[in-house]
């Protein structure tokens, strides 16, 4: 039990006798015998309280009463004494309390008084004073008498007190609890005393701090006698007084140490009560994080506290990879730009109770990277099927997520304002399986790739953006006024106006002028297309050669509708004739002309998959041969000339198996030219990126030629950088990159961050390996002294294995330049060259006998070989700083990557943005196309 403090409210009863000593003349309404008088006594009784603020505050109030005097009338005189009378000269005492007794003695002003105690009290002590007596009793119960005599001009006056000593003042003894936080304390407190009263009456309840600073309690659930379910505590004081038992709420107040009073007219008691501050309380939802790697990141602490006693928060332990600040309740993390794991520690402690708990990092690159979209304009109304609003779009990237989750596609104003897609159709791992298109990007590149349909909006400039909760990226995309078309296997093309409810039942309805025109995007449903026209049509899955010409602003597209394929089946899959800006995407071209791997019945100039259109777009699609045939002749699975390739965007097309090992070696898995005959036109070049070539036996992967035809005197130029990047290229006949010019192309070409895995395989088996350079990872051809003028530029590529079946040819190297021309700058920088064979590195080699070494600048390359001792695989004399040591890669599939302890981690002298598989390079680069 805790001490018991008492504090006491006296209540003093006093009685000042004022007698009016007068003869009192007989009357009729009072008569009385002769000798006698009447005296008017005027009884003052004066309260004195202690109140919660500890200032004493006094009540008097006069009682009036007249009584028959008993002395005999001749025996008065003015200078009588007076005393209380009656039941005024009978008292209570609180036991522990003095009382104040006040009198008055009429008497003249030359007279004098004589006071004593005439009978001495028991149980107590007697003071007398001029003006009141002061009774002070010993600390016993009971009852008690004295007498007072005062003698005045002869004349005495005894007066005896009754005195009742008590113990009627409030005890409190227990309370539960004792102590609490003001959160716990909304079900009440119970206190026990004795003397507290059966109810409260005019008892006061308060709850007060040690400065004296007091709240009343008002909210009292029960004020009563108990004698039941009493504390342990206070059983054996329940045999000698009657327990009072008191329930009541807490009122709103402070944290610290209080007091609960209870004061009555005998006096207070108080019993020590702690209201608990808020000890701090923290949660953590999580304690390892992904971070993003350029952003910001708040780590919530959660903590509550009492804000009168706020814990010490620090961190105890700093991160490396970036820095920590505390800012209110939170840490904030601002990394510095380095991946890998880093930690922190915040420490929080109060009083008795710590916490120290340690975070963990993993700063990384998880903001999604958007590469390219099929569509880059279009309507956002029209599309009609009940879903979405305008154009279905399809984009292609990296960190997108495997599904949508929290993520967002929007479209957004150059302000920033942005606005959900109508409707998502997929968002999936761009695995060429249902409902994404048929491009298997994801096992090349890594990429998701995500449907929607863009929202009902104004027209104009504005974005696609995707976020998540690590960042955003965006994509330019134009809305425009245009036509939505439907061709589905349910359409007709006599009844049908290629709308979503009435499709058409052909591709060549849609395009042949009585339909869709420039700017229209026509959506193939289910649609099994075979080359099955007449005339000049009778090879051609689509022919278009309408004539309409769209733009690069407003292009004419070919889409396959989400969730469904388009399947081209003919000699050529999509030929190009008199038109411009037509996109082709998502298509599953089947594109062969000979019978089998005899070759039977092939034509010279065989066969093509798709043809792209100068400012157009061929992207996502797929082309390889049609089952049990063989492409070969002179074309290409995607090929182009002057009159289809300028400008045109050739980007995420996946083809395979194209070709047979019987292919022409004038037939191209890819083929760019110019080939102007006599106009020796100048062309902005075609960009060909994140394309996956995989097991075709044609020659060359992504190829770049040109010669004099008739009387022209030149090939032609292109007008601007020619761009080969973000390509993987597995198991590839001839080489993997070949940019050859046999005139003058004056432009500059940049070939970067492409994977080459196992290049160089033989092509034309009939030729017995004697079919040009056909063994190499990237070769470039300077023809003549007309030859290249640019500069080329190739860096940070990885060839991973280059003719592995050891060709008869000397240009059987990871890097060709060869020629009998002179004039192109060749720059060589940051790549892998690595091979388990002995194979050359880097070749030069010239037909004229010319120096090829001096057009060379080469430096920071890696080239390894697992050979052992070989004579071919040597470090090249030209690469100023190699790189010797194993590079440790890793391949995995079609994909290459670096062991952690790869030396070529970050020590690329060029920084490349985004590797090939979209992980974004913070302040370095690695060598090669490596992840």
């Amino acid at each position: 039990m805790k001490n018991l403090i008492k504090f006491f409210s006296i209540i003093i009863t006093s009685t000042l006798l004022t007698a009016c000593l007068e003869e009192v003349a007989p009357s009729e309404e009072s008569k009385q015998e002769p000798g006698t008088t009447k005296t008017t006594t005027t009884t003052i009784v004066t309260t004195t309280t202690i109140t919660a603020d500890g200032e004493t505050v006094s009540k008097s109030e006069e009682v009036v009463s007249e009584v028959d005097d008993i002395t005999d009338v001749d025996d008065i005189t003015d200078e009588i004494p007076s005393f209380p009378v009656e039941s005024i000269t009978s008292f209570e005492v609180q036991f522990d309390q003095s009382i104040f007794i006040p009198f008055s003695a009429a008497k003249t002003t030359n007279s004098n008084s004589i006071k004593n105690i005439f009978v001495t009290p028991s149980i107590g002590d007697v003071t007398i004073y001029d003006n009141y007596i002061e009774y002070i009793p010993k600390g016993s119960l009971g009852e008690d008498t004295f007498t007072i005599s005062i003698t005045e001009n002869g004349k005495t006056i005894n007066q005896v007190f009754d005195v009742l000593v008590s113990d009627r003042a409030p005890y409190l003894v227990l309370s539960n609890p004792e102590d609490g936080l003001p959160t716990e304390l909304v079900d009440g407190i119970t206190i026990w005393g004795y003397n507290l009263g059966e109810k409260q009456n005019d008892t006061r309840l308060q709850l007060c701090d040690l400065s004296e600073q007091c709240t009343d309690i008002t909210n009292i659930n029960h004020w009563k006698n108990t004698d039941e379910n009493l504390p342990n505590a206070i059983q054996s004081l329940a045999t000698t007084y009657n327990i009072q038992e008191i329930t009541f709420s807490l009122p709103e107040t402070t944290s610290g140490e209080k007091l609960i009073r209870i004061t009555n007219q005998y006096g207070m008691t108080t019993l020590p009560f702690t209201v608990k501050y808020e000890t701090f309380e923290v949660s953590f939802d999580k304690t390892k994080f992904d971070v993003q790697f350029d952003k910001e990141f708040v780590i919530p602490l959660n903590i509550t506290f009492d804000e009168t006693h706020p814990p010490v928060i620090f961190l105890s332990d700093l991160p490396t990879l970036g820095t920590a600040t505390l800012i209110g309740n939170n840490i904030s993390y601002v990394p510095s730009g380095e991946f890998g794991s880093d930690t922190l520690t915040v420490y929080i402690s109060e009083g008795d109770k710590t916490v120290e708990q340690e975070f963990e990092l993993s700063v990384a690159d998880r903001a999604p990277k958007l590469a390219f979209s099929d569509l880059i304009s279009g309507p956002s109304t029209g599309l009609g099927d009940g879903k979405g609003s305008g154009v279905i779009v399809t984009v292609w990237g990296f960190k997108l997520g495997d599904s949508q989750s929290s993520s967002k596609v929007e479209l957004c104003n150059l302000d920033n304002i942005c606005t959900e897609a109508a409707h998502v159709y997929y968002w999936k791992n761009a695995d060429g399986q249902l409902p994404s298109g048929p491009a298997n990007l994801y096992e090349s590149h890594g990429m998701q790739e995500i449907a929607f349909s863009v929202p009902q909006i104004t027209n104009g400039e504005k974005q696609i953006r995707v976020s998540n909760n690590f960042g955003a990226s965006t994509l330019p995309f134009t809305i425009r006024d245009g036509n939505i078309y439907h061709v589905m296997s349910t359409g007709n093309d006599d009844f049908g106006d290629g709308s979503f409810a009435k499709p058409w039942l052909t591709v060549s309805k849609g395009d042949s002028g009585s339909g869709a025109n420039a700017g229209d995007t026509l959506y193939i449903h289910d649609i099994d297309t075979t080359a099955t026209g007449t005339s000049s049509t009778s090879s051609y899955a689509y022919y278009i050669n309408q004539g309409f010409s769209a733009t690069e602003a407003n292009q004419f597209a070919y889409v396959s509708y989400p969730n469904t394929r388009a399947n081209l089946y003919g000699m050529v899959g999509v030929g190009m004739y008199n038109t411009t800006g037509i996109v082709t995407s998502k298509l599953s071209v089947y594109a062969s002309n000979c019978v089998d791997e005899t070759l039977e019945g092939c034509s010279e100039r065989g066969t093509s998959g798709i043809t792209p259109s100068a400012w157009g777009r061929v992207v996502g699609n797929t082309v390889t041969d049609i089952p049990g045939m063989c492409a070969s002749g002179q074309g290409g699975a995607i090929s182009g000339g002057v009159d289809t390739v300028e400008g045109s965007k050739i980007f995420g097309n996946h083809i395979y198996e194209y070709g047979c090992p019987n292919s022409s070696k004038l037939h191209h898995t890819t083929y760019f030219t110019i080939r102007d005959l006599k106009n020796d036109a100048t062309l902005a070049p075609p960009d060909l990126g994140w394309n996956y070539l995989k097991d075709n036996h044609t020659k060359n992967g992504l190829h770049f030629y040109d010669e004099n035809v008739g009387a022209g005197t030149e090939c032609g130029q292109w007008s601007s950088d020619v761009l080969i990047h973000d390509n993987v290229i597995v198991n590839q006949g001839g080489n993997g990159i070949s940019y050859e010019s046999a005139c003058g192309w004056d432009n500059d070409a940049r070939i970067y961050n492409n994977v080459l895995v196992n290049v160089g395989l033989p092509v034309d088996i009939d030729c017995t390996f004697s079919c040009g350079s056909t063994a190499s990872g990237i070769q470039i051809l300077d023809g003549d002294n007309g030859g290249i003028g640019g500069d080329v530029y190739i860096y940070n590529n990885t060839i991973h294995t280059w003719d592995s079946q050891d060709q008869s040819t000397a240009l059987q190297s990871c890097m060709v330049l060869r020629g009998s021309g002179d004039t192109a700058q060749v720059y060589i920088n940051d790549n892998v060259c690595y091979s388990t064979l002995d194979r050359p590195f880097l070749t030069t080699f010239s037909f004229d006998s010319v120096n090829h070494d001096d057009n060379l600048h080469v430096s920071n390359n890696s080239w390894f070989t697992t050979f052992v001792n070989p004579t071919k695989a040597i470090v090249p004399n030209s690469d100023s700083t190699p790189i010797i040591t194993d590079p440790l890669l890793i391949l995995t599939g079609s994909q290459v990557s670096l062991a952690e302890s790869s030396p070529l981690k970050g020590k690329s002298t060029a920084i490349i943005k985004y590797d090939i598989y979209g992980a974004v390079n913070s302040n370095t680069s690695n060598v090669g196309a490596n992840k």
